[in-house]
């Protein structure tokens, strides 16, 4: 069973921002938090708008694997192929779109 989130979790990156490590916090209220170390500057999001990004990122990756075995089996003579559904994502809104471009 998972913890709730009353206090909040500050935890040290191994990704670096221009040479400075970046510390990521979660807080209470599912907010995600990042700043670099040394830096009072803080950049936050909640953490379902972290969420639907991440499922619209998986979703845009799993449809171009699937393209690309299509497309490898249509190069290799395969019969009654049906081409990958592309993902709704106009479920999401248009910011989420501009992000992962």
């Amino acid at each position: 069973m998972a913890t709730k989130l009353i206090k909040s979790v500050k935890r040290e990156m191994l990704a670096t921002d221009r040479g400075r490590t970046l510390i990521v916090e979660l807080e209470p209220g599912d907010i995600l938090t990042f700043r670099a170390k040394g830096k009072k500057q803080r950049y936050s999001v909640s953490l379902h708008k972290a969420f639907n990004l991440a499922l619209m990122q998986f979703l845009t990756e799993n449809y171009n694997a699937k393209m690309a075995d299509y497309k490898a089996k249509q190069k290799a003579g395969y019969k009654r192929l049906r081409s990958p559904k592309k993902p709704t994502v106009s479920m999401f809104s248009k910011e989420y779109r501009i992000a992962l471009k």
